[in-house]
């Protein structure tokens, strides 16, 4: 719930022209940070009870708007972080700006959200979908017809998903020989690839290790095991071998070794593809 809110208002107030965006030149009195510290206050704040026994998001939404405009009539802002005290983060922005933008926010009710989330959110959400899906819109006069559109929706993408996620899992498969062979690798950027891979697919780990071993490899046999050899320490913890005994070995006996562990972690990855 949450997190819908928060995408919610995000949404809400850039199409109001009230954050600041390409589309309005930067002229918003809000901004994201804004809204997050809105988010993190009202986390704080606010029990549990507020955020899970109540089923509309569009109440909560009202009810943080009106938040937000008495934080703007007021023209104070306090700082999420309690260590960071007497920070006001509407210190910059122009004062009459807030009182305007203050008075949009207090006249928006559960109502208006309503509306505006069946008139431009859902059918904006709605554009990939295909026409016969789309047309269901055309008359959400009722509950019934709502719930047969956004049924028709959920339908859609359900059929979907796996294709969608197919094409992800090839993309990131392009991607990954490429940034490798392109920009390099570090130790830092090993840990970042392998930390957002893990988020996507747990396979993909196994291929871009693959792809690692290979590089090094060829690194190795043109530059020598000098340059590498924190990466390979980073490396052979992966591989879950010990890096003294890659101590003893030459560069050659590395790169065989490298090569040897590329193509068993490419023979697992195609095994677990399929």
């Amino acid at each position: 719930m949450k997190q819908i809110v928060y995408h919610l208002l995000r949404v809400l107030l850039k199409t109001a022209g009230l954050t600041e965006s390409a589309d309005n030149s930067g002229s918003g009195t809000l901004s994201n940070y804004h809204i997050k510290t809105l988010m993190l206050w009202s986390c704080e704040l606010k029990p549990r009870s507020w955020w899970t026994d109540n089923f509309s998001f569009t109440a909560i939404c009202a009810d943080l708007l009106h938040i937000l405009s008495q934080w703007l009539y007021q023209g104070y802002c306090p700082h999420y972080r309690y260590f960071i005290t007497g920070c006001n983060l509407f210190d910059h922005c122009d004062r009459a700006n807030q009182v305007c933008a203050a008075e949009r926010l207090s006249n928006i009710d559960q109502g208006q959200l309503i509306k505006w989330f069946l008139g431009y959110y859902l059918q904006k959400c709605c554009q990939q979908c295909p026409l016969t899906v789309l047309r269901l819109f055309d008359d959400i006069s009722t509950s019934e017809k709502l719930w047969t559109a956004t049924s028709a929706v959920v339908q859609w993408r359900q059929s979907n998903v796996k294709r969608y996620s197919w094409n992800a899992f090839q993309f990131a498969q392009i991607r990954v020989s490429q940034v490798i062979y392109t920009l390099s690798v570090t130790v830092r950027s090993y840990f970042v690839w392998m930390k957002e891979l893990s988020m996507l697919d747990s396979r993909l780990r196994v291929y871009f290790i693959s792809f690692v071993c290979l590089y090094v490899a060829r690194k190795l046999s043109i530059e020598g095991s000098s340059k590498w050899t924190k990466f390979l320490a980073v490396l052979c913890d992966g591989l879950g071998c010990n890096i003294s005994l890659l101590e003893t070995k030459k560069t050659s006996e590395l790169v065989d070794f490298l090569q040897k562990s590329a193509v068993e972690h490419l023979t697992t990855f195609r095994q677990l593809e399929a």
